[in-house]
Order: C-alpha cells, then sequence, then structure tokens
C-alpha cells in the first residue's frame, strides 16, 4: 500500500500536470500524429486524459455518447413491489419511498436534478469505463449505506478517481476486503472514500489483470476509427479551404509549322470573361463553354468524393457507433437522408437493444447497494412514455394477448401445464405449477367429503 505522505506528493505532481482544462490552442492539435514516412500512425488512448480528449474533441464520439446519456436520462424511476411486483406510487408513506423518491426522482443533490444526474453518470462510464457515485451520510451513520440515511449523491469525475486494491479479489465476500480506498487526486490533499460510500458502475472486462473489478473504456478498442475520423475531418478541411487553383486552361493555337503560339491579350480577355460571366452552374449561366479559340484543359485539385474521404470517414464512424450500440442512421454520417420510419426503428432498437438492458443492470445495482429491499421494494425503470417504443408496446400486447387466447385454450384442455401456461402469459411460474389443470383443481378446489371425513378421522383418533 502507497504511504500517505508519498500518495499525496505523487496525487499533487499529478493534479499539477493533469488538472488545467484542455485547450486546442494551447495543446495544438487534441491529438498527436506522427505525419512523417509511410507508416501508420494512431492517437493515444491509453489513459483517463485520452479519453476524454477524444470525447470532448471528435463529434461522431460524444455523438454516440450523448444519445446514449440522452435515452438512459429519458427513463422514469418508479418502485416495485418485491413479493406482487406491483408499481408503488410515489406518494404511499411507507418506509423508504419518500427517501428513493427524492433522490432518485427530485434532486440526488443540491446542484443536479435526477435527469442531469444520470445524464453524467451515463456519461462517465461510457467515456472511461467506471462511474463512481459518492453516497453522502450524515456523521455518526456512514459505516454503512442505509437509504433512510443518505442525504445525497454526486457523481465524482471518474478520470481523476484513483482505485487503492487490496491485491485480494477471489477469496472475499465483502467490498472491503477486495478495495481500501476510493481517491480523488484532482485536489490536495488527495480525498479519501471508504469504499462503503462509493457506487461503483462499470464496464464490463475480460481483458485487463484487474478483471471484474474496473472497466474498460469503449474507446479502448476505438484507436483506429478514432484516427481515421480525425484525419478525414482535416482532410475536408483541407480540401474546402486551400482549394487553389481548380486547373490549367492551355490555348492549342499554332502558326504555321504547328508551333505552339500565345494567345493575344484580347483573346486571353475574352476567354476570361466568357468563363466569369456567361458560364457556370447558377441561373441564366450555361455549363457549357463555346469559344473561338482552340483551348485544352488540365484538371489540378481532386474533391472529396473522388478520393474517397467521405465514404472512409462514413465507414469509420459507423464503426464507433457499432460499438456503442448506437445505429448509424441516429449519428447521421451519410449523404442519403433517411425515412422518418427508419428514423423511428432506429431510436426503438437504441432503446431495446441498448439503453434499457444498460438501464436494468444499472437499477438492479441501486436496488443492491441503496438495500431496498430491506423496505420491500426494488428500484425499476419505466419507458411507456416514449414515442419511438409504443408501436412496440402495440405490438408485444397483442401478441402477449394472442399468446394467452391461444394457451388457455390448451390450458383448459389439459394439454399444458399451468406454469406453462403462466409462462405464455408473462407471470411468474409457481413451486407447485409444473401439472395439469385437472390436477390443479382437484389439489386447489374444496372438497365437502374430504373435509368431513378429516372431521371424523380427527374425532375418531381423539
Amino acid at each position: 500500500m502507497i504511504g500517505s505522505n508519498l500518495f499525496d506528493k505523487w496525487a499533487l505532481n499529478r493534479v499539477n500536470r493533469l488538472n488545467s482544462a484542455f485547450n486546442v490552442n494551447q495543446y495544438g492539435r487534441p491529438f498527436s500524429l506522427d505525419y512523417q514516412g509511410d507508416k501508420p500512425s494512431w492517437i493515444s488512448l491509453s489513459t483517463p486524459q485520452d479519453f476524454e480528449k477524444a470525447v470532448r474533441f471528435n463529434p461522431v464520439v460524444k455523438s454516440a455518447i450523448n444519445l446514449l446519456a440522452t435515452s438512459s436520462s429519458n427513463g422514469k424511476k418508479i418502485a416495485t413491489d418485491i413479493s406482487s411486483g406491483e408499481t408503488i406510487p410515489w406518494t404511499e408513506k411507507r418506509s423508504g419511498i419518500q427517501e428513493a423518491y427524492k433522490l432518485l426522482i427530485q434532486r440526488p443533490n443540491p446542484v443536479q436534478s435526477a435527469k442531469e444526474f444520470a445524464f453524467q453518470g451515463t456519461f462517465y462510464l461510457k467515456t472511461f469505463g467506471n462511474r463512481y457515485v459518492n453516497v453522502v451520510l450524515p456523521l455518526g451513520m456512514d459505516k454503512e449505506i442505509d437509504l433512510m440515511n443518505i442525504g445525497a449523491m454526486y457523481n465524482l469525475p471518474s478520470q481523476f478517481i484513483e482505485v487503492r486494491k487490496t491485491g485480494k479479489l477471489y477469496s472475499q465476500t465483502e467490498l472491503k476486503g477486495i478495495i481500501s480506498k476510493y481517491a480523488r487526486t484532482n485536489v490536495n490533499p488527495v480525498e479519501e472514500y471508504e469504499p462503503e460510500w462509493i457506487l461503483h458502475f462499470n464496464e464490463v472486462n475480460i481483458s485487463s489483470d484487474q478483471p471484474t473489478l474496473m472497466g474498460v473504456s469503449k474507446l479502448e478498442v476505438l484507436k483506429m476509427p478514432i484516427t481515421n475520423t480525425q484525419l478525414a475531418f482535416e482532410a475536408m478541411n483541407t480540401i474546402l479551404k486551400s482549394r487553389g487553383m481548380q486547373g490549367i486552361i492551355s490555348p492549342k493555337k499554332t502558326d504555321g509549322m504547328g508551333t505552339s503560339v500565345s494567345l493575344t491579350p484580347n483573346e486571353k480577355k475574352e476567354v476570361d470573361d466568357k468563363f466569369k460571366n456567361d458560364y457556370g452552374l447558377l441561373n441564366g449561366q450555361n455549363p457549357f463553354l463555346l469559344t473561338p479559340v482552340a483551348l485544352d484543359y488540365i484538371k489540378t485539385v481532386m474533391n472529396s468524393k473522388e478520393l474517397g474521404i467521405y465514404e472512409e470517414f462514413s465507414n469509420n464512424a459507423i464503426l464507433i457507433g457499432n460499438e456503442f450500440g448506437v445505429p448509424p442512421e441516429l449519428i447521421k454520417t451519410y449523404i442519403q437522408g433517411a425515412t422518418y420510419e427508419n428514423q423511428v426503428q432506429s431510436v426503438r432498437r437504441l432503446y431495446e437493444n441498448t439503453t434499457i438492458p444498460m438501464v436494468d443492470e444499472e437499477d438492479s445495482y441501486w436496488s443492491y447497494r441503496l438495500n431496498t429491499a430491506k423496505y420491500g421494494f426494488e428500484i425499476k425503470t419505466t419507458w411507456d412514455h416514449i414515442p419511438a417504443l409504443q408501436d412496440g408496446f402495440k405490438d408485444k400486447a397483442i401478441a402477449l394477448r394472442y399468446n394467452g387466447m391461444t394457451s388457455k385454450e390448451a390450458y383448459t384442455e389439459n394439454t399444458i401445464t399451468v406454469n406453462e401456461y403462466r409462462l405464455s402469459i408473462e407471470e411468474d411460474i409457481l413451486p407447485d405449477g409444473d401439472v395439469y389443470k385437472f390436477e390443479w383443481d382437484k389439489k386447489n378446489t374444496p372438497n365437502e367429503n374430504n373435509e368431513n371425513n378429516e372431521t371424523e378421522e380427527s374425532e375418531v383418533d381423539e
């Protein structure tokens, strides 16, 4: 373990080096690339500061993360009863409900709304691979997190969080046996947090020396497409800014010996005036040139389409979107416009395939760390209000009703079990439900004769 003084000194040096704001004018290019030689050059994406610059200065990456952060923060948190699965109104006065409402619906802290808090959290998670939420507890009650004691919650800046580990992982049953401290290093002295106070969300990690503990940013694998999009931006800018001479017009005028002869000043003026005034793509201009003098034209520049820059840019942007689970139609790097139906379907795919599963996983962690089960409920998120999902909900309801009608007929005819019928209508299975209807009815329907016989036998025994 690093000694406290040594750790603070190291952190102070780190602050001086890293804690200033990123500035393109100060640092030159936001990405440092070696343009010399014929070998490929890639931007560095190995530190949190590299990740921050990649997001801040690349509109494709920022668009993808913005879409994820916006969609995830659009969900509405609800509380569901653990026993019945029914939604508990936030107006209910039962223990824990009002505290959860304050933190997850109103304001988790004095300076952020719940939507801002959720947006920022997703942005940290997707940029750095880890999100750290500091739970503020009153003094004297800061031994462990309890929903009733939480005063506020803050997203800590992930790029400045150091996780100090014990070196033990697979033999531990409690978090404090795995992590000794969390430390925020952009302040002096370094601010430390007990692991019990931090809610640590992380991306899946299967590649580093700290699997299951530290998340790995998706940006790490996107080094090449991010570099390529950056170079494409620079190339397009150069073409637009420094087009220079578009071509060379040379006369084919010769003398009797076949030797080229220069145009007279009057002939040059006539050709120049014709080009400037009469010919072009504007209203009233002719796209074709008719000249009394024979001329040759040599093109000297190529546009971005001829160089294939835009196609390469779009292909690399799609790779970036794919890694984050964002449909390419939503980043809009293509020239052709998408239809309204395609846009709606793309938004729906974003929610169904990426956002909803991600938020469901987070909700499970919220419920676990806030120990909502102690108060009889768990945290969920509803998406019923999202316009793009309405058709999906309608189709699901129709399919569920159809399946229910078909399954009910099979259930009534004793060809499927009770649990098979319940699964078809998306209900939880029962411990003793692997029986057919006639067996279930026989077991669960009161029988007068059976009750009388049981009473008589009881009296005889007495």
